[in-house]
């Protein structure tokens, strides 16, 4: 079902689930059903900070906060992502 959607998918589980190998699988599958281009990009969620995730996903502008000496490209960003495990 998940492949004939282009709906957004969350996976979770603990450690060791297969949850990056069922990521990549569906995003092979979905890749041929629709034939969209796009990089499989994996992001552990687990390692960003509380206080900079929301700028490490989404980019921001040089200046937009204490820190921010550069401007910084999100991970949707050009070329086209389309999958974020």
């Amino acid at each position: 079902m998940a492949i004939k959607s282009r709906a957004p998918i969350l996976l979770n589980g603990p450690t060791g689930a297969g949850k990056s190998f069922l990521a990549r699988r569906i995003f092979e599958l979905k890749q041929a059903r629709h034939q969209f281009s796009g990089a499989f990009v994996e992001v552990n969620c687990a390692t960003l900070r509380g206080d900079t995730a929301m700028s490490t996903l989404f980019g921001h502008v040089k200046g937009a906060f204490t820190g921010a000496r550069e401007s910084r490209e999100d991970y949707y960003a050009a070329p086209r992502r389309d999958v974020i495990s």
